[in-house]
């Protein structure tokens, strides 16, 4: 076995890791075979698969308050358009969602500030969509507020596996009426969506 230093990019002198090599066979002479690599960025590839990808961690917020009108278009996808972390460039604010760069199990929260429910017993479902699916129900049910600039925080949180490139979102449904989804031209980031590789 050996353990020598490696270019790990093509751009940067300074890009150096290291590569564990073993030889196929113990009683073999022949050339030895690289098992292990950990790169710069603290990448770990095992037997030419990227296994483990260091700094997957975002948190992201909604920068201005949006209108959510009932069956919309996106189902109700909602806008996070400003990162205050995106360790390894995982969320995009372009698609408001998350792509998982490896697979792993992740793990996603999200708040939800609404206002000016006005019509008593509205419809309202929250969910973490996958690859533009319901996944994971956050809350849903008839709620009761019953007047026009109420305000009221939905929010939960799930952990999930997934594949490389599958993609996370979070979605609001409203049956009859338009909500304000809030964003943090009124308090900063009341509105909220985070997430991290856990392993």
């Amino acid at each position: 076995a050996a353990i020598a230093a490696v270019q790990t990019s093509s751009t940067e002198n300074d890009h150096v890791g290291l590569a564990f090599y073993t030889h196929n066979d113990v009683f073999s002479g022949g050339d030895m075979q690289e098992s292990m690599r950990i790169t710069h960025d603290g990448n770990l590839i095992i037997a030419g698969n990227l296994t483990q990808q260091g700094g997957i961690s975002f948190r992201a917020y909604n920068s201005a308050s949006d209108v959510h009108a009932p069956a919309s278009a996106d189902n109700g996808k909602i806008e996070f358009d400003f990162a205050m972390h995106n360790d390894g460039s995982s969320f995009s604010t372009t698609n408001d969602r998350f792509t998982a760069p490896v697979s792993g199990v992740y793990h996603f929260s999200t708040s939800v500030f609404v206002r000016d429910i006005d019509i008593d017993g509205s419809y309202f479902l929250l969910c973490f969509y996958k690859n533009d699916a319901a996944e994971i129900i956050i809350f849903e049910g008839y709620h009761p507020i019953d007047a026009a600039g109420n305000k009221y925080t939905f929010g939960g949180s799930t952990t999930i596996k997934l594949a490389a490139g599958d993609y996370i979102d979070v979605r609001i449904g409203n049956s009859n009426e338009e909500i304000t989804i809030f964003g943090s031209n009124w308090i900063p980031t009341v509105t909220t969506f985070s997430g991290h590789r856990l392993y």
